[in-house]
C-alpha cells in the first residue's frame, strides 16, 4: 500500500527529480462549480468586476456630488449617497457578523 502524496511529499520529490516533474495543468474550468447558482455567481462576478463598472460608477457619484447641490436632491453632507452606497455592506454585516468583545476564539 502506497503512502498518499501530499503537496510537500510532492515538492521534494520534484525539487530532487527537477528533470522527471512533469507539472499539471490546472485550468479555471477544472475548478468552476457546474451548479445553476454557480455559474449566475460567475457572471456577475465577470460584469461586476469589469472596468467599464468602476467607471461607469465612478461617473455616476461625481455627478452625484455636483447635482445633489446644484439640484438640490441630495445637499452636501450626502446622506441619501452615503446610503445607497452603504447598503452592500449592510447585507455584508448580516452575514459576517462581527466577533463579540472578549470572544478570544
Amino acid at each position: 500500500m502506497s503512502e498518499p502524496v501530499t503537496t510537500a511529499s510532492a515538492a521534494q520529490e520534484a525539487k530532487a527529480k527537477p528533470r522527471e516533474h512533469v507539472p499539471k495543468l490546472v485550468l479555471s474550468k477544472h475548478n468552476r462549480g457546474s451548479r445553476p447558482l454557480d455559474r449566475v455567481a460567475e457572471g456577475v462576478n465577470r460584469f461586476i468586476g469589469s472596468m467599464w463598472v468602476f467607471v461607469f460608477v465612478t461617473i455616476v457619484v461625481v455627478v452625484w456630488l455636483f447635482a445633489g447641490n446644484v439640484v438640490g436632491f441630495d445637499k452636501t453632507p450626502w446622506p441619501l449617497l452615503l446610503t445607497l452606497l452603504n447598503l452592500p455592506q449592510l447585507s455584508i454585516m448580516c452575514v459576517f457578523p462581527a466577533k463579540p468583545i472578549g470572544d478570544s476564539t
